[in-house]
């Protein structure tokens, strides 16, 4: 998976966002495996090919927790 789509938060936790539908997006726990270039490896996380925001997700995050 892009790395550029991995975001960890406050406490360390890495997160990706899925998008489910058009405009409808679910943040999904993932294990990292490691880090190779750009890429994650991961050891835990949705199907490959899944799409997923590579660019955002802290927007996403911040909507999600503090937007309520």
């Amino acid at each position: 998976m892009p790395y550029s789509a991995v975001y960890y938060d406050g406490k360390g936790a890495a997160w990706v966002y899925v998008n489910t539908k058009p405009l409808a997006f679910e943040r999904q726990r993932i294990g990292v495996e490691r880090v190779v270039g750009d890429l994650a490896v991961l050891s835990d996380g949705p199907p490959v090919g899944t799409p997923v925001v590579t660019v955002g997700a802290s927007l996403l995050y911040g909507a999600e927790i503090f937007g309520k």
